[in-house]
């Protein structure tokens, strides 16, 4: 086996094994963080859709009547067989200032956008990958008061119905707040639940300071959520706010027209290198998270069973974070490292979904 990888748990060898391996496949010339979030592959073209951090470049884009500094870029990327990678950067969009987490929705994307200053609201958006794509809004806003900073998102199919319907689950932390690019917040830290066929969005789970990745079991009957809490906005860390990530059972009430409701919460897991972001799970249960040194995996019962690690000599600590990943098709994942896009191969396990 290939360093960096580190196993605290036995089962961490169903995982990694002796041909897996950590490569860099793509990196900023500048240093700028091109590869932040999203992360979510598109079987249909065979591509991986990437959201950067926010850029320092001011663009002027139309509908825009003034120069914007901040927003963000898109990024297709497509990893060959050898674990070569062909990125494309794609315009930054007036209809997606500020995009970060999405998901697959229905053949599409379905993408949180943090928005930007007073007249960008922050929204959830249908995206077509298609090219040139297009932008659908679907929410903005809870019964008139705006979203935060909408951060990540999942669907949540109905098991009542076979999986015919779905439902739309989201965080929406301050962070946009706390970055000097949105107002004041009008709504507290919360996850919401939106029912895109009747329009209802509710409130499902409070009690964080930063909720940030969500991520649902193969089974549709738990959900995790992570809170970085103890990362502000600014970049100033205080080590006793949350790094954590909670657990919730999913419950389906007996009305077919009432969404889930999340109960039994728990602490899942604390990290011990900074906070937990994107999170996913594989085919197995066990359930891995973007955290300050690379990617941590815990099995179903939240036992730290091992770490990848990014090393970076340009990090004060030696290693480089992942703020999210996705898993692809032959034991892969593409993981994003800010300025370095990572390719994980010759895992011995499938994401879930895939």
């Amino acid at each position: 086996m290939q360093a960096p990888f580190v196993g605290y748990h036995p089962d961490f060898l169903k995982i990694v094994g002796e041909d897996s391996r950590i490569k860099v496949i793509a990196q900023d010339p500048d240093g700028k963080s091109r590869f932040h979030e999203a992360g979510v592959w598109v079987p249909s073209i065979n591509q991986v859709y990437i959201t950067s951090n926010r850029m320092d470049d001011q663009v002027s884009l139309d509908p825009l009547s003034e120069r914007v500094q901040g927003l963000v870029d898109m990024l297709l990327i497509r990893v060959g067989q050898g674990g070569e990678a062909e990125v494309t950067m794609l315009p930054p969009s007036a209809a997606l200032p500020a995009a970060n987490g999405a998901c697959l929705y229905n053949g599409n994307l379905l993408v949180c956008d943090q928005g930007y200053g007073e007249s960008q609201t922050s929204q959830l958006s249908i995206l077509d990958p298609s090219m040139p794509f297009s932008v659908t809004p679907i929410l903005n806003n809870f019964y008139g008061r705006p979203f935060n900073s909408l951060n990540d998102v999942i669907t949540l199919p109905d098991p009542r119905t076979d999986g015919a319907k779905a439902f739309i689950l989201f965080t929406d932390p301050q962070y946009g707040y706390e970055q000097g690019f949105k107002p004041s917040p009008c709504l507290p830290a919360q996850v919401y639940c939106f029912d895109p066929v009747t329009g209802a969005v509710r409130v499902i789970c409070d009690g964080f300071k930063s909720p940030n990745g969500i991520a649902i079991d193969s089974t549709g009957t738990k959900c995790y959520v992570t809170d970085t809490g103890m990362i502000h906005g600014s970049g100033k860390i205080n080590p006793t706010r949350p790094g954590h990530i909670y657990l919730y059972d999913i419950v389906f009430p007996s009305n077919l027209a009432d969404g889930p409701t999340l109960v039994n919460r728990s602490v899942f897991a604390m990290t011990d290198s900074g906070a937990p972001d994107g999170i996913k799970l594989d085919t197995a249960g066990n359930v891995y998270a973007g955290c300050f040194d690379g990617v941590h995996i815990w099995n179903p019962h939240g036992t730290l069973l091992g770490k990848m690690l990014f090393p970076s000599p340009q990090s004060s600590s030696g290693f480089s974070g992942c703020a999210n990943f996705c898993f692809i098709p032959d034991g892969r994942m593409v993981c994003m490292s800010e300025d370095r896009l990572i390719l994980v191969e010759g895992l011995s396990i499938q994401g879930a979904g895939l």
